[in-house]
């Protein structure tokens, strides 16, 4: 369990992960809707590199690309694998 895990009750662990769950669903339907993104999971940077996802997580190991957390989810900045790209 993690630290905040521990903090809070179970229930109101529980709601968080509902309420990001949630905005991860509205995120990724507004993103299917045509407006692109800054952000990319990791399969989506994989597919927009034209890479495997091990090389994603491998170029994120080497902190070539930053990343951040949504939830469960990691995203990385389309800018940050631009610039890989270039």
């Amino acid at each position: 369990m993690s630290d905040l895990g521990r903090l809070l009750s179970a229930d109101l662990v529980e709601e968080i992960e509902r309420l990001v769950d949630g905005r991860i669903a509205e995120a990724l339907a507004s993103h299917e809707k045509g407006s692109e993104s800054s952000w990319l999971s990791i399969p989506e940077a994989a597919e927009y590199l034209r890479v495997s996802q091990s090389t994603i997580a491998r170029m994120l190991k080497q902190r070539r690309v930053r990343s951040t957390y949504v939830g469960r989810r990691r995203l990385v900045r389309r800018s940050d694998l631009d610039q890989q790209s270039g």
